[in-house]
């Protein structure tokens, strides 16, 4: 069995969609009880968000808004001027790395300028997370999609959201615990890859890591994690693992 990530090749726009798929046929019954109006903002997600509404839509499901209101006005912007040369040297190193190959990022300095901005101030704004690599991606795809202000406030609710934030603390709790979840369910129900991984010597947290630190951004084409993004905002409930256990079973299939 060779296995297709092994090839550090980019996962596309199509396994995604069946993978939104997989995961919309899993849930027609939760969906089915749900109240109505979620319902509709869920189907229309599955339906394939448009760039055009995107960041509208990610705004709206992490709460942008409530997050801007219940901070000092001003807040970003005093955030931005603060001068702390060490925080900056650190994130001026991974702005280069961040989505290389994209035209916005290499060679429009303003957009690097706004990751950077959004990187600093969140690190400020947040210190028990401070700066880690990885969330330049995070960042990044929102500076993608919307200003750098709204990018601000929008990466405050993502960290909220099923307390992501903890990926990054130190220890990385919430990275722990997504690695032990997935690698007890790929031991227990995949268990054809989970005999191949050990005999590569390879732990399933080897290949999901970077997966969830980035939110799916670095090992993905961006149309295909801007498609992930949707399944993981949209929701209440979190699907960062069940992604990352239905891409492992296409992988799988793919390798056979």
């Amino acid at each position: 069995m060779r296995l297709p990530w092994k090839t550090g090749r980019r996962i596309g726009t199509v396994t995604c969609v069946v993978l939104v798929a997989e995961r919309q046929n899993e849930c027609v019954k939760q969906q089915k009880t749900r109240r109505k109006e979620k319902t509709k903002v869920t189907q229309r997600m599955l339906n394939c968000v448009s760039n055009y509404e995107r960041g509208s839509l990610w705004k709206r499901w992490v709460k942008t808004e409530e997050h801007r209101n219940a901070l000092p006005r001003d807040i970003y912007r005093h955030l931005v001027a603060f001068d702390i040369t060490e925080l900056d040297v650190e994130i001026r190193k991974d702005i280069h790395r961040t989505f290389p190959q994209h035209t916005v990022f290499r060679d429009a300095k303003y957009a690097q300028d706004a990751l950077f901005n959004v990187l600093k101030a969140y690190a400020l704004y947040n210190p028990d997370v401070g700066y880690c690599q990885g969330m330049s991606f995070i960042a990044g795809m929102l500076v993608l999609y919307m200003n750098e202000e709204d990018a601000f406030f929008t990466m405050v609710g993502v960290m909220e959201k099923n307390d992501a934030k903890r990926l990054f603390l130190p220890q990385m709790p919430l990275l722990v615990r997504y690695c032990s979840v997935l690698d007890d369910y790929v031991r227990r129900k995949m268990r054809k890859l989970y005999r191949h991984l050990r005999t590569q010597d390879i732990d399933t947290a080897i290949i999901a890591t970077q997966w969830f630190l980035t939110m799916f951004t670095y090992s993905f084409t961006l149309d295909a994690a801007a498609l992930l993004w949707d399944v993981i905002l949209a929701r209440d409930g979190n699907f960062v693992v069940p992604i990352a256990i239905v891409i492992l079973k296409l992988l799988e299939v793919g390798a056979d």
